[in-house]
C-alpha cells in the first residue's frame, strides 16, 4: 500500500501537477524502506533477511529515482545524499551485520563466555549443514539425511534462545547490530578517500542504472537507462576472455573487441570526464563479474596490433574494489593489535583421487595437477618472510589451525565457485591419504573463522565469483574471507592458469616489498607482466582476473634477512668473543 502510494505521487508530477506530488512520492518510499529494514531486523535467519530484500529491491530502485529527480529540480546535495544512503543500503546487508556485530560486542561489553557460546552453535550448523550437503550430493547415506536435518533444527533452536538472551540482556548491543547508517558522500570524502582518488558506485534496478562518483571535492549523480541486452554483454565479455585460450587460434578477438569497448560506453565513459587516476569501483548486480581494468577505451580493430598496445583501462586508471564504502570503511578501520607472524603460504597438491565412486570424489578428480604453485610461494619467500605448508602438509585442517594467527595469508590451489549454493564455492587442500575427509573449505566455514590478517590472497581459480543475490552481491570464498576478518582480498573471476599466477604474483609481492599501496603494486605488477609478454600472454586471460578490494594501505614490510638463525649466530659470536675477552683478561692478571 505504502508503495502504491508512492508511485501515485510520482506519477502525478511526471503528469505535471506539481513538485508537492514529488516530495510526498519521496516520503512514502522513505517509508517502505524503513519498513522493509524494520521487518528485516526482526529477522534471525539470514535466509529470510535476503528473501525479503530480494523481493523488494524494486523499491530502493524507485526511491533513488525519486531522490534523484529531487536532485536535478532543485539542484541540492541532499538529495543526492539520500540517493546514496539507499544505494548502500541495498548492498551488503548481511555482511555489514557481521561486522556491526563484531564492534556492538566490545562496545557494550557482551561476556565473552556469552558470545563463545553462540559461536560454538554457529560453528556446529555449519558443520552439519555441510554434511547435509556432502550427503546429498553423494551416493551413500542419503538415509541419514532426515536425522541431520532434525539436528539442525534442534541447533538453530538453541541459537536463536542465546540470541534472545543477547538481546534481552544487551538490548543496546542487539540495535547496533541490525542499525547499519549509511555513510554520507560527506565522511567519504575525508574518510576514504586519497587526494586524486574517486569512488565509482553502481545501482543496476530494472529500467536504470545509477552512477555516483564522489571525489574529494563533489559528488555527481547520473542515471542511464539499461540496455536491454546488458546481461548478455556482460556474459559475452567474460566470455571472450576465459574462453580464448581454449579457443581456436583467436576466434574470439572480435567478440573481446566490441563487448569491452561496448562496456566501456555503457558503464565508464557517462562519468569518464569526472575520474581521476586512482578508483574505487562498487559494483551492484550482474557487473560484479565485470573485470573493468581489461575494458577497452577505444574501438579496436582485432589483428591489426598486438595486444600488448590495446586501450585497456587499467592503462589510465588505478583500480580497486569493494562491497560498499560503509565496508570499506569497516575493513580500512579494522586495527589488529594482537601479535602476528608474517606470510603463511598454502601450495596443495593434487594427485589421482581413490576409486570410491561418489560426486565429491568426482569433484576432486576434475582438479588437475598444480605444476606451479609449489614456486609461486617459494617465489613469495625469497622475498619476504614466508612459512610454506607444501604437498602433504597442506591440509585443511592445517589451514584452519594456523590461519588465524598471521598477518597475510596466501592460497595457491584450486577453487571452484557455485553458481547456484555460493556459500558451497570451495577452496581445495591436499587430501588426507586413505580417508573420506575431502579436504574442501567451503564458504560457509569461513563464517565461524576468526581472522586478524591484513591481506589475503586467493591465488586460485574463481575464488572471486559464485552465486549472485539481490541486495548482498555475489555469495563467495572472497565474501566469506571479508566475513571472517581479511582486512583487504586479491581474487580471481575466473579460471586462471598456474604458471602465469605464479610469474604475475612474484611480481606483486616485489612491488608489495618496495612499499607500494596494494592496488598500485598489483597494477605495476600487470603492467609489467603485459609490456614483458608482447604477443598472445598479455591477452587478459592471464593477468585480468586477479582483483583487489579492500583496504589497500601498503603491508609493513618484515623483510626475511634477519630470522631465527640470525639471532642464533649473532648469540653465538657474541659468547665467543665474550670468552676471548675474559682469557685475554685472566694472562694481563697472571703476567
Amino acid at each position: 500500500t505504502l508503495y502504491f502510494k508512492a508511485k501515485n505521487h510520482q506519477k502525478a508530477y511526471e503528469a505535471g501537477r506539481g513538485m508537492e506530488q514529488l516530495y510526498e512520492a519521496s516520503y512514502w518510499f522513505g517509508q517502505c524502506i524503513e519498513l522493509i529494514e524494520y521487518i528485516n531486523g526482526t529477522f534471525e535467519e539470514s535466509g529470510s533477511k535476503q528473501y525479503l530484500l530480494d523481493r523488494f529491491y524494486y523499491i530502493f530502485e524507485a526511491a533513488i529515482n525519486c531522490k534523484y529527480h529531487l536532485h536535478q529540480e532543485t539542484d541540492s546535495l541532499q538529495y543526492l545524499e539520500q540517493a546514496f544512503g539507499y544505494a548502500e543500503r541495498s548492498k551488503a546487508l548481511l555482511l555489514k551485520e557481521a561486522m556491526q556485530m563484531a564492534d556492538a560486542n566490545f562496545e557494550f561489553g557482551i561476556p565473552e563466555s556469552m558470545l563463545e557460546e553462540e559461536r560454538r552453535l554457529k560453528k556446529a550448523i555449519i558443520e552439519q549443514e555441510n554434511r547435509r550437503y556432502e550427503l546429498q550430493h553423494g551416493q551413500e547415506g542419503s538415509n541419514n539425511i532426515h536425522d541431520l536435518n532434525n539436528e539442525i533444527f534442534n541447533l538453530k533452536q538453541e541459537h536463536h534462545r542465546v540470541m534472545d538472551s543477547i538481546q534481552q540482556q544487551y538490548p543496546k548491543a542487539h540495535r547496533a547490530r541490525y542499525d547499519v547508517l549509511p555513510m554520507v558522500p560527506a565522511q567519504i570524502q575525508q574518510e576514504l578517500l586519497n587526494p586524486g582518488q574517486a569512488l565509482l558506485q553502481y545501482f543496476v534496478g530494472e529500467e536504470n542504472i545509477f552512477l555516483f562518483v564522489i571525489d574529494r571535492e563533489k559528488a555527481t549523480l547520473i542515471k542511464r537507462p539499461i540496455e536491454e541486452g546488458l546481461p548478455d554483454a556482460v556474459r559475452k565479455f567474460r566470455e571472450s576472455i576465459y574462453g580464448w585460450s581454449q579457443s581456436q587460434g583467436d576466434s574470439l578477438a572480435r567478440q573481446y573487441a566490441d563487448y569491452g569497448y561496448q562496456l566501456y560506453q555503457s558503464l565508464v565513459q557517462p562519468v569518464a570526464h569526472l575520474l581521476p587516476e586512482h578508483l574505487i569501483i562498487v559494483p551492484d548486480g550482474i557487473l560484479e563479474y565485470v573485470p573493468f581494468e581489461a575494458l577497452l577505451q577505444q574501438a579496436t580493430q582485432p589483428g591489426t596490433q598486438s595486444y600488448a598496445s590495446y586501450p585497456f583501462l587499467i592503462r589510465g586508471h588505478q583500480i580497486s574494489y569493494a562491497h560498499s564504502a560503509q565496508l570499506l570503511q569497516e575493513m580500512k578501520a579494522t586495527d589488529y593489535q594482537a601479535p602476528r607472524q608474517w606470510i603463511l603460504a598454502f601450495a596443495p597438491s593434487f594427485q589421482d583421487p581413490p576409486s570410491l565412486e561418489n560426486t565429491l570424489v568426482s569433484r576432486r578428480r576434475s582438479l588437475g595437477r598444480l605444476m606451479n604453485n609449489v614456486k609461486e610461494v617459494q617465489s613469495i619467500k625469497s622475498l619476504l618472510r614466508t612459512r610454506i605448508y607444501k604437498g602433504n602438509d597442506a591440509t585443511r585442517e592445517r589451514f584452519l589451525a594456523d590461519a588465524p594467527h598471521y598477518s597475510i595469508i596466501h592460497l595457491a590451489t584450486h577453487a571452484k565457485a557455485n553458481d547456484e549454493e555460493g556459500e558451497y564455492s570451495y577452496l581445495a587442500f591436499t587430501e588426507i591419504p586413505d580417508s573420506l575427509q575431502n579436504e574442501l573449505l567451503y564458504a560457509k566455514d569461513l563464517y565461524s573463522l576468526r581472522l586478524q590478517a591484513e591481506m589475503v590472497v586467493l591465488s586460485a581459480c574463481e575464488s572471486g565469483v559464485g552465486e549472485l543475490r539481490r541486495g548482498e552481491g555475489v555469495i563467495s570464498l572472497a565474501r566469506g574471507f571479508s566475513y571472517a576478518g581479511a582486512k583487504s582480498l586479491v581474487t580471481t573471476l575466473w579460471r586462471v592458469s598456474d604458471r602465469e599466477s605464479a610469474v604475475l604474483m612474484q611480481l606483486f609481492y616485489r612491488q608489495l616489498k618496495e612499499g607500494k599501496p596494494k592496488d598500485e603494486a598489483l597494477r605495476v605488477a600487470k603492467l609489467q607482466f603485459i609490456d614483458q609478454n608482447n604477443g598472445a600472454r598479455a591477452h587478459p586471460f592471464f593477468w585480468a582476473a586477479f582483483i583487489l578490494s579492500g583496504d589497500m594501505a601498503p603491508i609493513a614490510v618484515d623483510q626475511p634477512t634477519f630470522t631465527l638463525w640470525g639471532f642464533v649466530l649473532l648469540g653465538v659470536l657474541f659468547v665467543f668473543l665474550l670468552s676471548r675477552f675474559a682469557k685475554r683478561i685472566r694472562w694481563t692478571l697472571l703476567a
